[in-house]
């Protein structure tokens, strides 16, 4: 019996097929007013504390919101697919929030992220699964979409993690948020997957010649 060795161009490849994509207003085909299944908040301050993290599955909906005050465009626009989120439905809230979502990341302990999004006013930070494990981001705007990757991130394997954005509103006339997120294997991580499962293969075929 032929067994297809294992290769670091075939993990490659699983890691690519692995990624997750995350957002804001997904399924909610741009409708204001509808719950957002996939995003929750908490009302915060303008800096952090490790509580406001707390409990996350039992935050309310984000709701998706107007595009009125802003050059981004809900669902058809330059983030397709995706919609402006806050907490109300309406863009004219004044609000900081901790905007919450979660993942399972599969057989990896490290992932890429990429997240292409739209802020008013600002985004003051990006976290997996708490305040200790952060990320600055760009400050992000309302007009063009902004892209930062965050590398090497440390998750927790094979169970629920949690991707925070802190979300700001500095000149409180409207506040909202819209994103994208790709989410994928750190390529190391899944070598050393990789080279487990090799070594569990080569263990099988000593049993079985």
């Amino acid at each position: 019996m032929l067994i297809k060795p294992i290769t670091t161009l075939s993990l490659l490849t699983l890691a690519a097929s692995l990624t997750l994509a995350q957002g804001s207003g997904i399924g909610s085909n741009g409708i204001v007013g509808t719950t957002d299944p996939n995003n929750f908040y908490n009302v915060v301050g303008s800096s952090l504390v490790a509580s406001d993290f707390n409990s996350p599955s039992t935050w309310k909906n984000a709701i998706v919101c107007d595009d009125m005050f802003w050059g981004i465009k809900n669902h058809t626009g330059s983030i397709a697919g995706r919609s402006w989120i806050n907490r109300t439905g309406n863009s004219q809230t004044i609000d900081n929030l901790l905007i919450a979502t979660s993942f399972n990341p599969g057989n990896t302990t490290s992932v890429n992220i990429t997240v292409r999004f739209g802020v008013d006013d600002r985004l003051s930070g990006v976290y997996v699964n708490g305040i200790g494990n952060a990320f600055t981001p760009p400050l992000g705007n309302h007009t063009t979409p902004t892209t930062f990757t965050w590398n090497n991130v440390a998750v927790n394997a094979n169970t629920m993690n949690w991707l925070y954005f802190h979300q700001r509103d500095i000149a409180q006339v409207a506040s909202g948020f819209i994103y994208d997120a790709q989410i994928v294997p750190e390529p190391a991580t899944m070598l050393a997957l990789g080279t487990a499962a090799a070594a569990l293969i080569a263990r099988r075929r000593r049993r079985t010649v």
